[in-house]
């Protein structure tokens, strides 16, 4: 990788570390039976605005090596300016 593309993407990685994503079950949060997934989504971009997220979703039992749940292409088009959060609540699909 040349010295130029080098930059672009350390760049990129520094702009996508500013996304923060964390997803737990949460009955509290998420009271519909149907989506007992939470997920929120931080843009700590002090000035941009993030337009969508694209994710997947993995879970595991504790000391277990193989997945209990896997949800692949997931998004959200909610726009987040700097600082803002958004929680959703999303299915569980198991394969």
């Amino acid at each position: 990788m040349n010295q130029p593309d080098r930059r672009r993407a350390e760049a990129r990685e520094r702009e996508l570390a500013q996304v923060v994503m964390r997803a737990r079950g949460s009955r509290t949060a998420c009271a519909d039976p149907r989506y007992p997934v939470m997920v929120d989504v931080t843009n700590r971009s002090p000035d941009r605005t993030l337009s969508s997220v694209s994710f997947s979703l993995s879970a595991y039992k504790p000391g277990y090596s193989s997945s209990v749940m896997n949800a692949y292409s997931l998004s959200s088009d909610r726009i987040l300016g700097p600082g803002e959060t958004h929680v959703g609540c999303w299915p569980v699909s198991s394969y």
